[in-house]
């Protein structure tokens, strides 16, 4: 006997306000699925078949709302930590874009690893914190990413240095003619090539991105100064990783502790940069190999 459970167009109707869902995500995990059935029962817009659809699933219901419970509760934490100032009760509904905020917990129910509910968390926190930040792309990616593909971001995060007083971060990787030196950092080819399929990198194994003239870079407490080859256009070849948009926005969100300056990949870097001929200052010190 097949009974039809018209669970979609249910759920379609039953849309509760974001104060609810407020309220929900506060209330400890078995009150929370007797408040989810009580909403069911008192939803006048509901049939009684398609109430029988939504309590039959509501032990599924109830698991994906802890998923969205345990990253809301983070990211509250988070925006506290981040912002002394602001309480969260001056965040409501209208702060963040409401299609956005559907498409992200639709997304984020899902995810059942702590790890990754924790980049949830900061994705969501950063959202409250600015409004304009993080497009819907970079959710759609994080909800296909896999934890092995998100360590793998944090490994070449350590590969990055940020430009002063700017928000654009380079990820500075001479794969093609350095592979094995990157292949004993957990660098490979397939990898890089799975970031760039997922959108959150350029990269091009073949051929380097460039900077013209001149471009001053942080890494830690050092500024590096570079300068183009002359006999070239004053051409600084870079490497062969570019961070797109939803890159650099994953990167601004990723734990410090990844970004910490490590004094081998500095010298490794400019080593790079001086063998294709730029000029490099450390803090205004030439530096030479």
């Amino acid at each position: 006997m097949n009974i039809e459970l018209p669970i979609e167009n249910a759920l379609d109707r039953f849309v509760p306000s974001f104060d609810t869902v407020v309220h929900w995500f506060n209330t400890p995990k078995e009150e929370a699925r007797l408040f989810f059935l009580e909403l069911v029962k008192d939803n006048n817009q509901l049939t009684d078949k398609e109430k029988i659809a939504l309590i039959y699933n509501s032990r599924k219901a109830i698991r994906e709302f802890g998923n969205c419970k345990s990253i809301y509760e983070n990211a509250i934490n988070i925006f506290r930590n981040n912002n002394q100032n602001i309480t969260c009760e001056e965040i409501d509904g209208n702060t963040i874009d409401v299609d956005w905020l559907e498409l992200f917990f639709d997304k984020a129910k899902l995810v059942n690893n702590k790890d990754l509910q924790i980049i949830w968390s900061n994705i969501l926190a950063n959202k409250m914190e600015k409004p304009d930040s993080i497009n819907p792309s970079l959710i759609h990616t994080l909800s296909i990413i896999s934890t092995e593909q998100a360590n793998f971001f944090c490994n070449i995060s350590r590969f990055c240095f940020e430009e002063r007083k700017s928000d654009i971060v380079h990820p500075l990787i001479f794969i093609k003619t350095n592979k094995k030196a990157y292949e004993n950092s957990g660098i490979t080819d397939q990898k890089l090539r799975e970031l760039h399929r997922l959108g959150l990198i350029e990269y091009n194994p073949e051929k380097e991105f460039v900077f013209e003239n001149k471009k001053t870079i942080v890494k830690g407490n050092f500024q590096i100064d570079i300068y183009g080859d002359e006999n070239d256009r004053n051409i600084i070849k870079a490497g062969n990783v570019f961070f797109t948009q939803d890159g650099l926005d994953l990167y601004s969100i990723v734990g410090s502790d990844v970004k910490k300056y490590r004094n081998d990949i500095l010298d490794f870097t400019v080593e790079r940069l001086i063998h294709r001929k730029c000029k490099v200052y450390i803090n205004g010190k030439a530096i030479i190999f």
